[in-house]
């Protein structure tokens, strides 16, 4: 999932064929075209890599794609239906799916794919909108926000999984929620902007 682990601590303990001494001589092994605009966060799980492409303008729709790791190939790419404007959060791998989210403003939807197909396997709009996911003990946590239309901005930030919680106030006109999160032993650690 992004940032590895469901703390998003960036560290992949099994990684130990790079190093300090060597990573200044890595050059390219492949790269693949999925399209114009941005790739978001991209996954490396069971030798695919993941990532969900945009447009980069929000007129045409996004797209989940995966891709040999070895090759570089196309495996499959699978056009997220409504999803062009959105802006796309980070998906996460559970269960042999790709779980993507995607929002703008006070609408949202949670996409998910087959990884092994690329069909879609479920497209729902969840109760609040989605601002990332996170896998914790084998289960996709939520978590979701609000923005109000005053300022300063009052807002309400929600987590369903495995630990629900709420949280509700205002934020300066300069600030806002930020979607990326962290869990530590058992609490959540979110930073507000």
């Amino acid at each position: 999932q992004p940032g590895f682990d469901a703390g998003h601590t960036h560290h992949n303990p099994s990684e130990t064929a790079i190093t300090s001494a060597n990573v200044g001589t890595l050059t390219p092994l492949w790269t693949a075209d999925v399209g114009t605009g941005v790739v978001e966060e991209p996954l490396s799980v069971n030798g695919r890599v993941f990532a969900v492409a945009t447009d980069g303008d929000g007129t045409e729709p996004h797209r989940a794609v995966a891709i040999d790791g070895a090759g570089g190939e196309v495996a499959w790419s699978t056009e997220l239906d409504d999803a062009s404007g959105f802006f796309t959060v980070d998906p996460v791998y559970l269960d042999g799916n790709l779980v993507v989210p995607y929002h703008l403003h006070r609408i949202g939807d949670v996409t998910t794919v087959s990884a092994s197909t690329g069909a879609v396997v479920d497209d729902q709009v969840p109760a609040s909108v989605p601002w990332a996911l996170a896998v914790v003990d084998g289960e996709l946590v939520t978590t979701s926000f609000f923005l109000g239309s005053v300022r300063p901005f009052p807002f309400s930030f929600r987590v369903d999984g495995p630990c629900d919680a709420a949280i509700t106030g205002t934020i300066d006109d300069q600030s806002q929620p930020r979607r990326d999160f962290a869990y530590v032993g058992t609490d959540l650690m979110w930073d507000r902007g």
